[in-house]
């Protein structure tokens, strides 16, 4: 009934979204501070009522690239429908975003105000699988609901795709750059997964 309730609010068409960060000691860009959580890449998946899905990403490549992530984000996601995040760690980049162009804060601000975090229900245990061993990450979540995971994966986590961004800044390797997208990209496919199943639980 919990799940019931909450896939209620959630409207088509549905945008699964996930940032990976860096967060310098000292400040690269301009209107941020030391240690924040600065977004160099998103993915984002996209479900249709019809159930079509599509896929749009952003990467970084080099530094100067950062500067075009919250353009491209805007462009990424439609008007309409429910943003659907995992924790409020995405919640915290847009508001970095925001801090970062000011001349985009209206955007983000209705992008904000969509978000429903889809970890919602495995935070509360309304669905449990002791192969979670007590944990709600997307890492423990998606493997008990799906046949997908990340054991496969070049970039295992968060922290190490951080420090792989800024190899990547350095050396332009086009198989790490391949890599990092993959990862974020699970992230989101994830997540699509994960509402399907949940979709089907209540039926």
């Amino acid at each position: 009934e919990e799940i019931k309730r909450f896939l209620k609010n959630i409207t088509y068409p549905i945008h699964c979204l996930d940032f990976e960060t860096i967060g310098p000691a000292v400040p690269v860009f301009e209107n941020t501070s030391p240690f924040d959580a600065i977004p160099v890449q998103f993915s984002v998946h996209t479900i249709e009522e019809d159930g079509t899905i599509t896929h749009k990403e952003f990467l970084a490549e080099r530094p100067e690239d950062q500067i075009n992530l919250a353009p491209a984000l805007i462009d990424s996601i439609s008007d309409e429908g429910t943003i659907l995040e995992w924790t409020a760690y995405e919640e915290r980049c847009l508001r970095m975003l925001k801090k970062e162009h000011p001349d985009k804060e209206q955007a983000i601000d209705k992008i904000l105000q969509r978000i429903q975090d889809l970890n919602a229900p495995f935070k509360a245990f309304h669905y449990y699988h002791p192969d979670q061993k007590g944990k709600s990450s997307i890492k423990n979540v998606l493997p008990v609901m799906t046949d997908l995971g990340y054991k496969d994966l070049e970039v295992q986590g968060g922290n190490e795709a951080a420090m792989l961004i800024l190899k990547l800044w350095d050396t332009k390797d086009e198989k790490l750059k391949q890599d990092l997208l993959d990862y974020c990209a699970m992230d989101t496919k994830g997540m699509v997964e994960i509402f399907q199943k949940l979709k089907e639980l209540i039926k």
